[in-house]
């Protein structure tokens, strides 16, 4: 796969996984969470990434950022922000550790 299409499949894969993991609950111990979990942190491993931000596509206004600190945590995020847009430019910027803080 070309360098420029593997951060796009990344970032879907992500966002995907996110938006799961935030449908399924903040449960660490809900067995369907596992799977998801382990596939976003083998595309985050993949891409070279510790953070990924997206907007919740079931929620407008809300957003949903992890946190990856390789072999220990994987901390997940989602909430409303007051200023969507400054999210929204912050993630077309790449800056996902920032909007994890922001959230």
């Amino acid at each position: 796969m070309s360098s420029v299409g593997r951060p796009s499949l990344i970032f879907a894969t992500a966002s995907v996984c996110v938006a799961a993991l935030c449908a399924l609950g903040a449960s660490a111990q809900d067995s369907k969470s596992a799977p998801l979990a382990k596939e976003l942190v083998q595309s985050l491993d993949a891409a070279k990434l510790d953070s990924m931000a997206a907007a919740d596509p079931a929620t407008p206004g809300a957003f949903v950022a992890v946190l990856y600190i390789p072999g220990t945590q994987l901390l997940v995020v989602s909430a409303k922000y007051a200023a969507p847009q400054l999210l929204t430019d912050k993630i077309t910027s790449k800056d996902y550790r920032d909007v994890y803080v922001d959230l």
